[in-house]
């Protein structure tokens, strides 16, 4: 592993140990699927409406295409406000937005892999359900940094790919407890 994949890998389980312990009342644990990759999510209870959500997940570009065999990491962190709800009976309807930042270590466009850390965005529906099963549907775009080696110099563009994810919405499944 380079120094760079390890120092990304060192600052994003601080992170997300670090969230697990400061867990609140209501939590949740699942996968959300996107054609951009897989995430393993974790939702906590902040304040008032609003949860944090933790993110950690495999980007797939590249992979499904078959030009790469190894996914990319990355780590997300975001802090969600509720703006509207609805309750009807067992079945609950929330809205959500909220800001947050983003860093791995992943392949983008047509350049190598190599470190991106930036700001990203969320917004999504979750549907409840009287069972402790949760459904979401979200989009998740992000401004990023992208940081490689190219012939020896580093070498700072723009994460495309994180502008792309706005084309590609996540599926989530969780687990409420």
């Amino acid at each position: 592993m380079n120094d760079g994949f390890k120092i990304i890998l060192a600052v994003t389980l601080s992170i997300v140990l670090g969230g697990v312990s400061y867990a609140g009342p209501s939590k949740a644990i699942g996968a959300e699927f996107a054609f951009s990759g897989l995430t393993v999510s974790y939702q906590s209870h902040a304040s008032g409406r609003d949860f944090n959500d933790f993110n950690l997940g495999l980007d797939f570009h590249k992979v499904l295409s078959g030009e790469s065999r190894t996914p990319g990491v990355r780590f997300s962190y975001v802090r969600d406000y509720i703006f509207a709800e609805k309750a009807k009976g067992d079945f609950v309807t929330r809205w959500y937005a909220g800001p947050g930042m983003t860093a791995g270590y992943v392949m983008d466009k047509d350049a190598g892999y190599g470190a991106m850390i930036g700001i990203c965005g969320n917004i999504g529906v979750e549907f409840g359900f009287s069972e402790p099963v949760c459904i979401s549907l979200s989009l998740m775009p992000s401004v990023a940094t992208h940081i490689r080696r190219e012939d020896g110099n580093p070498d700072l563009d723009l994460y495309f790919n994180g502008l792309l994810q706005t084309l590609s919405p996540r599926l989530g499944i969780k687990y409420s407890f």
